[in-house]
């Protein structure tokens, strides 16, 4: 991450992996740049490509794949949308619609942050679709979406064995 304090968040909540898993303080694609082919396992992200513009969410998976080694993995939870516009619109309201009860609790700055902040995702907006293609362009397979709440979905997909050749 390119946060201090967000590492060190996830450090706090998942302090029985800090001996299998490296948090990393450095932008994703100058680090990936600087990693070997096939170098890791697992690339887990949280809530980072949808807010990347199309281009450069492209060139992140590309660069994920990349890195990753054959059978490995790569998981991530984000703000993605569903495909159907009627129905991520429905999701957005709902989310927009708790984002008020900050209002309720005396933080009418923090309902004002979030809108906008809300606002800026839906300007560059992933879905479900474009993820899809993207990660099977790179590569990738078994592409899932899962475990859904509202416009939050867990995506997981695997790079593929190599194949052995005669």
């Amino acid at each position: 991450d390119r946060s201090e304090p967000m590492l060190n968040q996830a450090r706090t909540i998942i302090p029985r992996l800090t001996d299998r898993v490296t948090f990393v303080h450095s932008d994703i694609n100058e680090f990936m740049g600087q990693s070997q082919p096939e170098e890791y396992d697992i690339w887990a992200s949280g809530f980072m490509l949808h807010n990347f513009l199309k281009p450069l969410r492209r060139q992140t998976i590309q660069e994920i794949y990349r890195v990753t080694r054959p059978g490995g993995v790569f998981g991530m939870i984000d703000k993605i949308a569903v495909d159907d516009e009627t129905q991520h619109q429905a999701h957005y309201a709902a989310q927009m619609e708790q984002i008020e009860r900050f209002v309720g609790i005396g933080k009418p700055e923090l309902r004002d942050w979030w809108v906008r902040h809300y606002e800026d995702d839906e300007a560059k907006k992933a879905t479900e679709g474009e993820i899809a293609s993207i990660l099977e362009e790179a590569g990738f397979v078994d592409v899932q979406f899962s475990n859904r709440v509202m416009i939050d979905v867990v995506v997981t997909a695997v790079k593929q064995e190599k194949k052995e050749t005669e």
